[in-house]
């Protein structure tokens, strides 16, 4: 007898403790404070960024291997901070070679800290997969 009544004992607290537990888990509709909701939270204004992102240029005097307009390649080239720049021939603006050479090369020595120094390998490998994967390599 001694037994069922310890068993009996046991049963009626388990169920009790379940039954307790489960009433206490119970949803508010009373949202957390946040910092756009909560007049007390210490408002941390963001750091006043443009909308759309500056990037550096290459200057270059035609189109070749630039890949104009895939846009494959337009995002591989913003992901490493630039774009290219093409020089129309008949504008009086466009800058002399050594212009251009001096200033592509302040670009590109910007990108290697940025990218690191194997940067245009890496483009390489992009350029060759965007190319193919949009059907832009020529026979």
């Amino acid at each position: 007898m001694d037994q069922r009544k310890l068993l009996l004992i046991l049963t009626i607290i388990i169920l009790t403790t379940g039954i307790n537990l489960s009433f206490a888990q119970t949803t508010s509709t009373k949202e957390f404070p946040t910092k756009a909701t909560d007049l007390k939270a210490d408002k941390v204004s963001r750091k006043k960024e443009s909308k759309t992102k500056k990037y550096r240029y290459i200057v270059k005097k035609d189109s070749k291997n630039t890949l104009y307009g895939n846009q494959c390649y337009l995002e591989t080239t913003h992901k490493f901070g630039f774009e290219y720049a093409i020089e129309c021939a008949g504008l009086g603006s466009n800058p002399s070679g050594i212009a251009r050479w001096s200033h592509n090369f302040g670009v590109k020595f910007v990108l290697l800290f940025r990218n690191g120094p194997f940067w245009q390998h890496r483009l390489k490998k992009k350029y060759k997969h965007c190319r193919y994967q949009y059907g832009d390599f020529g026979g």
